[in-house]
């Protein structure tokens, strides 16, 4: 096949599975060419290692002034004018595209938006891979937007109510949008089953399971002595729950161990608070901010345990990569760690409660025999459920059949960039 790949991804896990992927189509004898904005991570595994990638930078539109009215201009730099600039560059990336005779478009999640507008200009089948939606609009949070302010309709509150009012607006543009976007593609498939359900939440539609798979050449056991060390990855932000953490480690057993924290973008004010936290409780708390994979998998040969707790994390590479190195994991049991970490095998599961953490993270820590079985059973769970080869030959079958789907599809049907071209841009106003 020749296949044609759209993204526009941070660094981070999905970056990290779209190179992976991007590997293996080309072992299987795939052309691969790929297109982003200039907002995608160019530093952090670059595709442009593997295949030619063309960075086509995002066309620029003038900003409202915070001064008119702060809330408002807010959101529409941060929705109307996002939009309106990843539109008018999917539309230029399709062109391109079509005038290059590929069997299908790849695509992965966008940057703000998550579901990018370019599988209604193209004129081929599509494949879209799911990693999460945008979690804030459809996932429950201590904080909804929704939620009404705690105001009265008096005219001193009225300003209050203006801004919710703004603000709710552009959010149902942001979720109509994302919705138009994603029944584009002819295919979705997602990186796990926790995916699948929040797909079905979100937009009303199902998806196809495709499971990355993890580089047990790269993340290997070796002889290295364990150190009374955990380790924790992911980005340096509140949804990771770091300070929960911190917190259970505290509550462990004399002698705690450190806590080794790996992560490839970071909130300044957040980190500031980790660092004050662990001082306060005395826990010893090293950040590893964007360093190798080298340096990632030696650490994980070294420490005694994976801590790994975020909010409902929709599937989480990490714990896949601590059991290539045979190490446990000690987790909750939410969201997309029940697929990855099998509780008593590969690690163990602990309530989201500080004390229940601290209990599982010591059993780990004091007990060799149980450290070592569990690491064990979890390099032979990648092995053999988590390779690499699965999971291209599922993303291959997928893409052949959507290929097959297409051609079936009477003509006359299809949403043709040619058609979307007449219209004038998509009106983003609500």
């Amino acid at each position: 096949m020749k296949i044609a790949i759209w993204h526009n991804l941070p660094s981070g896990g999905a970056k990290r599975v779209l190179f992976d992927q991007v590997g293996g189509l080309l072992a299987a004898g795939h052309t691969v060419e790929a297109w982003c904005p200039d907002t995608a991570d160019s530093s952090f595994l670059p595709l442009t290692d593997l295949i030619p990638e063309h960075r086509m930078p995002l066309p620029r539109r003038r900003e409202l002034n915070p001064k008119i009215f702060r809330t408002l201009a807010y959101y529409h730099n941060r929705v109307t004018r996002w939009s309106h600039q990843l539109d008018q560059h999917c539309r230029d990336c399709a062109k391109r595209i079509n005038d290059s005779a590929f069997d299908l478009l790849f695509v992965c999640s966008s940057k703000k938006s998550h579901i990018p507008p370019i599988g209604k200009y193209v004129k081929l089948p599509t494949l879209f891979y799911f990693h999460e939606s945008a979690r804030y609009l459809y996932e429950a949070s201590p904080v909804l937007p929704w939620a009404a302010p705690h105001a009265k309709f008096y005219w001193r509150d009225m300003a209050i109510w203006i801004k919710h009012w703004i603000k709710l607006h552009y959010l149902g543009i942001q979720m109509r949008e994302e919705r138009e976007n994603i029944m584009a593609f002819d295919t979705i498939c997602v990186n796990s089953l926790y995916s699948n359900e929040n797909l079905k939440r979100a937009y009303g539609i199902n998806g196809h399971v495709c499971y990355p798979g993890v580089d047990s050449a790269k993340f290997h056991v070796s002889n290295k002595t364990r150190e009374n060390m955990v380790i924790g990855i992911g980005a340096f932000q509140p949804n990771k729950n770091i300070e929960f953490v911190i917190k259970a480690i505290a509550k462990t057993e004399k002698p705690q161990p450190s806590l080794v924290w790996v992560g490839n973008t970071s909130n300044e004010r957040y980190f500031s608070e980790l660092k004050s936290l662990s001082g306060h409780l005395e826990v010893k708390f090293v950040s590893k901010l964007r360093i190798s994979d080298e340096e990632i998998v030696m650490l994980l040969q070294r420490a005694k345990a994976m801590v790994y707790a975020p909010n409902l994390e929709p599937l989480g590479l990490a714990p896949l990569e601590a059991a290539a190195c045979g190490l446990p994991v000690i987790t909750v049991a939410e969201a997309g760690t029940r697929e990855t970490v099998v509780h008593n095998k590969t690690g163990l599961y602990a309530d989201r409660n500080i004390e229940s953490f601290a209990k599982k993270i010591s059993m780990i820590i004091n007990n060799e025999a149980l450290a070592r079985t569990l690491g064990e059973n979890g390099r032979k769970m990648v092995e053999s459920h988590w390779t690499w080869e699965k999971s291209i030959q599922n993303l291959e079958n997928s893409m052949l059949s959507t290929i097959a789907e297409y051609s079936c599809k009477d003509p006359c049907l299809l949403y043709t960039s040619d058609a979307a071209d007449e219209e004038d841009s998509v009106d983003l106003g609500g």
